[in-house]
């Protein structure tokens, strides 16, 4: 009896385990594979959430193996000017909060209006720059641009009926700023107004247009600057596959483990099925 218990233990176990194995497997490819598209385009969009060197930058910065100078560091107003003149910069286009602020009065005065964003705010960076929200998914292929870079769309307060549109006017208002030396100081006190006026905060939350290949910059950008957030071709995929290889090592060790664990399984119950039939053969 006890002989026959132990074969069925050897025969159930390896069956169960490798059971839970795949399901284990399965569940973490399916819940945790990351299979985000990556931008096709060579610019960086540098945003606001965490404040801190977060679990995403430290997985980019781990898997290009970047040592941040100092992990609380966040890009201020007062760092784009040095910003700028980094090699690989072409155009910072700075997202305006005062001109966002009178964007949405605007709207509700007037019905209409016509918002100048640089095209890649929408097309590639929709979700971390709040301009999907905004513009809805009206995103066509062919994004003309102006000479300032900029796609203007025509925006109306009747979202669901009246879909905002690209148009080839003059936008009324900007809700990115071109960064200029000249003006810089005109638009940051603008922009102390606004906090003032509406008791108000505002981060910094730029799109940078590269010149060549972004990924010595964005590699910069997180090495001087790791509390801020970033989304770019770059960073993406590298985040991507670092992510995707830890998930493959976390399967491969739960299963390499499970089928160690079955094994020794096996060889004990092949080595008590042996004494128990030892013993009955004595008596």
């Amino acid at each position: 009896m006890r002989s026959r218990l132990l074969l069925i233990l050897q025969i159930v176990i390896p069956v169960l385990s490798l059971s839970i194995l795949a399901v284990y497997a399965g569940f973490q490819f399916i819940s945790d594979y990351c299979n985000d598209t990556v931008p096709d385009t060579t610019s960086i969009y540098v945003y606001v959430v965490d404040r801190v060197f977060d679990e995403l930058n430290r997985n980019y910065a781990g898997a290009r193996g970047i040592v941040p100078e100092d992990e609380t560091a966040l890009i201020t107003y007062d760092d784009i000017p040095e910003i700028s003149t980094w090699d690989g910069v072409e155009d910072i286009y700075v997202f305006s909060d005062a001109d966002f602020s009178r964007f949405e009065d605007r709207v509700i005065e007037d019905g209409t209006v016509k918002a100048g964003i640089p095209a890649d705010a929408v097309r590639y960076y929709g979700g971390c720059s709040g301009m999907g929200s905004v513009f809805g998914s009206n995103i066509p292929e062919q994004m003309p641009e102006n000479s300032d870079g900029y796609v203007v769309y025509e925006y109306y307060a009747d979202r669901k009926n009246s879909p905002p549109v690209i148009v080839a006017d003059e936008p009324d208002i900007l809700l990115y700023y071109k960064y200029d030396p000249s003006t810089w100081d005109m638009i940051l006190e603008d922009l102390n107004d606004y906090i003032i006026r509406e008791d108000a905060i505002s981060d910094a939350e730029m799109l940078i247009t590269v010149d060549g290949n972004s990924k010595e910059l964005q590699q910069r950008l997180m090495k001087e600057y790791p509390a801020s957030n970033y989304s770019s071709a770059e960073f993406t995929k590298t985040w991507k596959d670092e992510h995707n290889r830890q998930l493959s090592v976390r399967i491969l060790t739960a299963a390499v483990s499970v089928v160690l664990i079955t094994v020794a399984a096996e060889v004990l119950f092949g080595i008590l099925r042996k004494k128990a039939a030892h013993s009955k053969n004595e008596s």
